[in-house]
């Protein structure tokens, strides 16, 4: 597996509009091939991260445009722009 963990920061005033639109993307996350899971949080300041979670290194970077346009729609609600690490070592903790 496989990880990406992106920081931003989104206007704190518009969370709720944040919040929307991560609802409306979700369908074309979840369809992303390789994709095993992704989890975005935030606190009331506005900090985001989202984490996700790709089956290998090659299905990320070949998602990587897809979630660059996503992060596209999402730009007039951030503040900061997003900045992305990996990890190539995932241990799945729950499961």
């Amino acid at each position: 597996m496989y990880a990406r963990v992106t920081n931003t920061k989104c206007d704190p005033a518009r969370l709720d509009e944040m919040v929307a639109l991560i609802d409306e993307i979700k369908p074309r996350v979840k369809s992303l091939p390789g994709l095993l899971d992704a989890y975005s949080v935030w606190r009331a300041n506005g900090e985001c991260v989202v984490m996700a979670i790709y089956e290998s290194q090659s299905a990320a970077e070949a998602a990587a445009p897809q979630i660059q346009a996503i992060w596209g729609e999402l730009a007039d609600l951030l503040v900061a722009p997003p900045s992305a690490e990996t990890y190539d070592q995932v241990e799945h903790m729950t499961g």
